[in-house]
């Protein structure tokens, strides 16, 4: 396992621990945490996930559209859309400036990660278009206004 688990601009520490943690999966018994696992789990088995699939396409596509009329590459055949990666143009954000606009994005709840050069955005089943348009709003601002973080 690599240390702390964390994850950076280039993807997981390259560090790795030696010893026999290891060989820990993280999976500790928790009398608090393990109901709750337990109830979640039953949650999501009585999720439709085709109707799922198509509520997170709907909700979805408007920020889809903007990313590719700005020009982020993002795959738009063959997906789903729990986890949609938005690709900048490489001249566009450094990854340093990428996280440095999630960090700005979070300051207004907005919580989005970068994985391996895209952002990560996962929208929840309850995700809102209003909040899909909160976050199309604020990356537009923070990445294509004057004197912000994205380089023209």
């Amino acid at each position: 396992d690599s240390v702390q688990n964390n994850m950076g601009p280039d993807g997981y520490s390259k560090k790795f621990v030696s010893d026999a943690r290891k060989f820990d999966s993280g999976g500790k018994k928790n009398p608090v945490t393990m109901p709750m696992v337990r109830a979640g789990l039953e949650l999501a088995k009585r999720v439709d996930t085709r109707s799922a699939q198509n509520e997170l396409k709907r909700l979805c596509i408007p920020l889809v559209t903007w990313a590719v009329r700005k020009g982020f590459s993002v795959a738009t055949e063959y997906r789903s859309y729990h986890l949609i990666g938005l690709r900048p143009p490489v001249d566009l954000l450094s990854p340093n400036e990428m996280l440095e606009v999630c960090s700005v994005l979070e300051q207004e709840q907005i919580f989005i990660a970068v994985r391996c050069g895209a952002f990560r955005i996962s929208p929840y089943l309850d995700t809102t278009p209003f909040e899909i348009q909160c976050l199309i709003e604020a990356l537009d601002r923070q990445i294509f206004a004057e004197g912000k973080i994205g380089r023209d």
